[in-house]
């Protein structure tokens, strides 16, 4: 299940609603789905807004992605991904896939200057480890927070065609980006380790270099 398979379902469904013309704007794997817009199905795109977004996710991104996917595995009340005819979830799983996944968010300057090593105002949930830090309230509270609203089998899938997704498949920079036909705004986040600045202002070169109004 791919980004590109996403983009085609939403395109049946814009067809399905009359809709001619569209600006897709969307942030990381939004992102993807709004390059996937301008580049397969530029007749219908007026304008594209990608959001901390670059053509293809990097190693370490994969690698973090895949210890997120890992943890919800391991987790007992994952049962292979049965868990919902089972009556059970996989709760701790998900809650520590996402903890890691908040890390992609920051970078080292961005946790320094949020966090540094302040301490936590909460207890300690391991009182025998010593006092705990404000930076692991911060995932605790956003692993917790994800299990609420949130399924574990839809994260593996959509961590995964995150990874699978490459802008430049089947054809190369030149096939695709040519295909743009519609103003385009890249916009990066300094700190976004998942989707580094430097990607997207690398994938802004490569478009800029072809002749495609894009800033």
């Amino acid at each position: 299940f791919t980004i590109g398979d996403m983009v085609t379902l939403q395109r049946r469904l814009v067809e399905s609603l009359g809709i001619t013309g569209l600006i897709p704007v969307g942030g990381a794997i939004g992102g993807c789905q709004a390059l996937e817009w301008a580049t397969r199905h530029s007749d219908l795109v007026r304008a594209s807004a990608p959001v901390a977004a670059t053509s293809a996710l990097g190693p370490q991104a994969i690698a973090l992605n895949e210890a997120g996917r890992r943890a919800i595995m391991a987790d007992p009340d994952w049962r292979g991904g049965e868990y919902a005819s089972e009556g059970v979830f996989p709760a701790d799983g998900l809650a520590i896939a996402r903890m890691i996944a908040m890390t992609q968010f920051h970078s080292t300057e961005s946790m320094g200057e949020r966090f540094s090593r302040k301490p936590a105002t909460r207890p300690s949930l391991y009182p025998s480890f010593g006092g705990t830090f404000d930076v692991e309230g911060y995932i605790h509270y956003h692993g917790a927070a994800l299990v609420r609203r949130f399924d574990a089998n839809s994260h593996l899938y959509l961590t995964r065609a995150m990874d699978l997704y490459d802008l430049f498949r089947d054809g190369g920079p030149d096939k695709w980006i040519e295909r743009i036909d519609a103003p385009m705004l890249l916009l990066g986040i300094r700190s976004d380790w998942l989707y580094p600045a430097a990607g997207v202002i690398e994938l802004h070169d490569e478009i800029s270099a072809r002749g495609k109004e894009v800033s």
